[in-house]
C-alpha cells in the first residue's frame, strides 16, 4: 500500500508494560483479510521490551499496513488515546488496547463493505468477551441499540468504530478515568450524526482491564457524564445507576444466574 493513500481504518493500541497483550493485538491485525489500515500503537514509556518489539515491527516488510507508534510518558489511558487520534489518518478510527483483539480475520473487510460511500459518525457492532476461566468459550455480548445510551455504553468500546471527521474537534475528557469512552461516545451521538450497527462481533474483549477492575469508579462517573450532558432527567439518572449497581451485584454473587441470563439475551440478538 502507497504510504501516499489514506487508509480507511486507523487501529490505535494504547499500552504500557503489556507486551504478550501487544503481540496478542498484533496477531489478530496481521491476518485481517483487509489491509488497509495503519496501526497506531502509543506506548507509555514501557520498560519490558515493548520499544525494541516497535522497532522491529515497524521495519519489518512482512506486514502490509504501516506501523506507527510513540513511547513516552503519559496522564493515562486517555491522554494516550487522545495522542493517537491526534495521528490517525483513515476514515475511521478503532481503538484496540493491548490484548483486546479483532473477532476474526474479516472484522475490517465487513466493516468496510457495509460503511459503502456513507460517512457514518459512528459504526458499531457486538461484542465476544472472555469467561472468567480460560477453558471456556467466550461468551456474546450483542450490543444494545445505541439509543439506549442513557443506560450505559451499549457495546463495548473496541467495538466502536468512529468517524475521523466527527472525532476532528473531540477528544476524550482526561477529568474521567474510566468512562471518558463513554462520555465521548455520548457527545457524539447528541450532535445526532448518522449512525450504523452491524450485527456480528467486532472484538475479543480481554478480561481483567482498568474498566472491570474498577466498576464502581465507572459508574459513578457516567452517572456525572449524564448529569454534565443533561442526557437524562435527575430521577432517571439516579435509577440507571441504582439498575447497574445490581445488576454488578448479581454477576458477583451469583454469576451462574447471571450468565444464564447473559446467554438468553445472546439468543435472542442471535435470532435477529
Amino acid at each position: 500500500m502507497s504510504s501516499k493513500i489514506a487508509p480507511f481504518f486507523s487501529l490505535v493500541t494504547v499500552t504500557r508494560n503489556n507486551l504478550p497483550g501487544l503481540q496478542k493485538t498484533l496477531g489478530s491485525v496481521q491476518v485481517q483479510t483487509d489491509q488497509n489500515f495503519q496501526w497506531i500503537v502509543v506506548d507509555g514509556a514501557s520498560t519490558d521490551g515493548t520499544l525494541d518489539f516497535l522497532e522491529d515491527v515497524a521495519k519489518s516488510r512482512r506486514s502490509h499496513f504501516p506501523c506507527t507508534f510513540l513511547s513516552e510518558p503519559d496522564r493515562g489511558i486517555y491522554d494516550a488515546m487522545n495522542k493517537g487520534i491526534g495521528r490517525a489518518c483513515g476514515d475511521y478510527v478503532l481503538f484496540l488496547n493491548a490484548g483486546d483483539q479483532l473477532a476474526g480475520p474479516d472484522v475490517l473487510k465487513t466493516i468496510r463493505e457495509a460503511a459503502g460511500k456513507t460517512p457514518f459518525d459512528i459504526i458499531y457492532g457486538d461484542a465476544l468477551e472472555e469467561r472468567e476461566k480460560p477453558d471456556l468459550p467466550p461468551s456474546l455480548k450483542p450490543a444494545r441499540s445505541h439509543r439506549t445510551l442513557a443506560r450505559g455504553l451499549f457495546t463495548h468500546h473496541q467495538a466502536i468504530f468512529y468517524h475521523s471527521r466527527a472525532l476532528k474537534s473531540t477528544r476524550y475528557n482526561l477529568s474521567y478515568h474510566i468512562a471518558s469512552d463513554y462520555d465521548l461516545t455520548a457527545r457524539l451521538l447528541m450532535r445526532g450524526g448518522p449512525v450504523l450497527y452491524v450485527p456480528r462481533p467486532i472484538c475479543l474483549f480481554e478480561r481483567g482491564g482498568l474498566s472491570q477492575r474498577a466498576l464502581h469508579v465507572g459508574r459513578r462517573e457516567q452517572f456525572h457524564s449524564r448529569a454534565a450532558l443533561g442526557l437524562v432527567s435527575p430521577l432517571a439518572n439516579r435509577l440507571i445507576y441504582g439498575t447497574q449497581l445490581a445488576a454488578s451485584l448479581l454477576k458477583s454473587a451469583a454469576p451462574g444466574l447471571y450468565w444464564a441470563f447473559r446467554a438468553r439475551r445472546s439468543s435472542r440478538a442471535m435470532a435477529r
